[in-house]
């Protein structure tokens, strides 16, 4: 029963089904360059409370982490894109998540059946949420933080979740350094 994997700096690229129903997986090391999380990576990995999503990704691709029923800890990377359909479908213990500035779509039920899930943070006005469902069957205390005029604001108005707008001003892709 594979319980803990390392997988070497060296690797950028990881395939499909990899971690597939790895049902005794707690432990995993991913590499810091890795650039995607691919299709059903992780699907079915009961044990794994925790992960670190390396910096490089920018893809989650389809049911990478579905039904990681006690996966509660990680941070979606700064350079994510794209949320994959399924991809953390199921996932009931994510109490909150904040969805990267660089995060250009997030596809249908994503965060569907998250039951735990209670606090989601849009950090730019202009995510694309996908799908009606992607927050589908989540906590009925569920919350999404975001700004007016959203795309995030459309699909809670649509979809009976609670929406707070942002006081903050809209946020720019420029950097900003900070002493």
């Amino acid at each position: 029963k594979l319980e803990s994997i390392y997988i070497p700096e060296k690797v950028t690229s990881i395939g499909d089904n990899t971690f597939y129903k790895c049902l005794e997986l707690t432990d995993v090391t991913l590499p810091s360059k890795l650039t995607a999380v691919p299709a059903n990576m992780f699907y079915r990995c009961d044990k794994l409370e925790s992960i670190n999503i390396p910096e490089t990704v920018e893809t989650i691709g389809q049911s990478a982490f579905a039904y990681c029923y006690k996966l509660s800890s990680f941070t979606l990377p700064t350079s994510l894109k794209q949320i994959g359909p399924l991809a953390f479908i199921s996932c009931e213990s994510i109490n909150e998540i904040t969805i990267p500035f660089k995060t250009e779509s997030i596809a249908r039920k994503a965060f569907a059946d998250c039951i735990s899930l209670s606090k989601v943070t849009f950090s730019n006005p202009t995510k694309i949420i996908n799908n009606d469902s992607v927050f589908g069957n989540t906590s009925k205390n569920l919350t999404i933080y975001g700004y007016q005029n959203s795309s995030a604001e459309k699909h809670c108005t649509e979809n009976g979740i609670k929406f707070i707008a942002s006081s903050a001003t809209t946020p720019t892709a420029t950097a900003v350094s900070y002493t």
